[in-house]
């Protein structure tokens, strides 16, 4: 369910404290994903947003996370936003090709 790559050049631009706080959210959710601890990644990867709305990454890991409940609607715009998202901030094409997999795998299906 989870992918582990470098989140430090995936969050949109921002004032270094909160790219840095952000990514921090998104360690601690994924790590919390490990564990399998769902409920408190979904909660830290919503602060994670809060701070920066367009932030790709968090974005499509918590539409992993809908998709994982069997929320595959409610999936849809999350992971929607996220490939708009990681094309612009900057454009992240690995990121941007994994989250069209997966929304293309929800439109099959």
């Amino acid at each position: 369910m989870i992918s582990h790559h470098d989140t430090r050049s995936t969050i949109p631009a921002q004032p270094a404290a909160l790219q840095q706080t952000a990514a921090a959210y998104l360690r601690q959710a994924l790590f919390e994903l490990e564990r399998g601890d769902v409920d408190g990644a979904e909660s830290t990867l919503r602060q994670a947003l809060q701070l920066t709305p367009d932030f790709a990454e968090a974005l499509y890991q918590l539409g992993l996370i809908r998709v994982h409940r069997g929320d595959r609607l409610g999936a849809r715009p999350i992971l929607l936003a996220a490939l708009r998202a990681s094309e612009r901030h900057p454009p992240q094409p690995a990121l941007a090709t994994r989250i069209a997999e997966q929304l293309a795998k929800l439109l099959s299906g």
